[in-house]
C-alpha cells in the first residue's frame, strides 16, 4: 500500500469536521462530533459568497447591520504588536553622541552656515567629514572618545541654548536632551573647570537612542539576543471577505 500524500488543505478534509470552521463557529475540538453546524453547509455558503454577487451583498449587509446592532467597531479589528529589527541594532553611547553632533551640525550648516562654520572650528573633530564612522572597536579609546564628545555637546548646548532660532530646532533640542540623560556637570573646585561626567546609567525611563527617531525604544523581546522596536499596528477595514487563496497567496 502506497503513502497517500495530501496538500495541507487536503489534509484538512480527513476530519470529520474543518478545523477553520470549528474555529469560526467557536466550537470546542472535544465537542466536534455534536457540533450543530455542519461543515459543508458552511463551505457550500463560503463558495457561494465567492462566486454570488447578490449573496455576497447581502452577507456583507447583514454583517454590518449585526456589527451595528451589537455595538462593534469595525475600524479597529485588531491591535497586533511588532518588532522592527535594523541593521545597526542600537547605537552605542560613542556612534549615539557622534550621530547626534552630527544631525545637528548638519542642520545649522543648512540653516545658518555662518554660525556653523564658526562653530566647528572649536570642536574637537570634523563631524561632518564624508568618512564617518559610527563604531570604535577598541574600548579603552571609545571611552575616552566618548568624555570628549560630551565636552563638544556641551560647548554646543552652551553655544546656542539661549539663540533666539537655534534653541529651537529639533536636532537642537534633542543634543540637549541626550545631554542631560547621558551627562552631567559637577562644579570644580576654586579656579578649576566644571567637569563633565558621564552617567553610569542614562537618566530616566524614555531614554533617546538615535536622533532619527525620538520616540524608538530598544528592547529584546522574549529569549531574543536581538534587540528590536517595538510597535503596534492596527488593522482597519469596513468589511472584506478573505478567501483560503489569499492566505496561500501572501504567505
Amino acid at each position: 500500500m502506497s503513502i497517500e500524500k495530501l496538500t495541507w488543505r487536503e489534509a484538512e478534509y480527513q476530519f470529520l469536521r474543518r478545523i477553520d470552521w470549528l474555529i469560526a463557529t467557536n466550537t470546542p475540538l472535544d465537542k466536534a462530533q455534536e457540533a450543530l453546524v455542519d461543515h459543508t453547509t458552511l463551505f457550500k455558503f463560503y463558495c457561494r459568497l465567492d462566486k454570488d454577487d447578490k449573496a455576497r451583498n447581502l452577507f456583507r449587509e447583514l454583517t454590518l447591520k449585526f456589527a451595528d446592532a451589537c455595538g462593534t467597531s469595525l475600524k479597529k479589528q485588531r491591535t497586533d504588536s511588532f518588532f522592527i529589527h535594523g541593521w545597526l541594532q542600537i547605537l552605542s553611547r560613542y556612534g549615539l553622541f557622534k550621530e547626534i553632533v552630527r544631525v545637528f551640525l548638519q542642520n545649522l550648516r543648512k540653516q545658518k552656515p555662518g554660525l556653523c562654520e564658526d562653530v566647528v572650528k572649536e570642536l574637537s573633530r570634523d563631524y561632518l567629514a564624508k568618512d564617518f564612522d559610527l563604531t570604535e572597536k577598541d574600548r579603552e579609546k571609545a571611552q575616552r572618545q566618548i568624555k570628549v564628545m560630551a565636552k563638544d555637546m556641551y560647548l554646543l548646548y552652551e553655544t546656542f541654548i539661549n539663540h533666539n532660532q537655534v534653541k529651537h530646532y529639533e536636532s537642537f533640542k534633542t543634543l540637549a536632551k541626550v545631554f542631560d540623560q547621558q551627562c552631567e556637570t559637577v562644579e570644580g573646585a576654586d579656579g578649576e573647570k566644571m567637569e563633565i561626567v558621564i552617567r553610569e546609567k542614562p537618566k530616566g525611563d524614555e531614554i533617546i537612542s538615535t536622533p532619527h527617531n525620538t520616540d524608538a525604544r530598544y528592547v529584546k523581546k522574549g529569549k531574543q539576543t536581538v534587540c528590536g522596536q517595538k510597535g503596534f499596528i492596527t488593522v482597519e477595514q469596513l468589511w472584506q471577505l478573505i478567501m483560503d487563496w489569499d492566505f496561500r497567496t501572501t504567505s
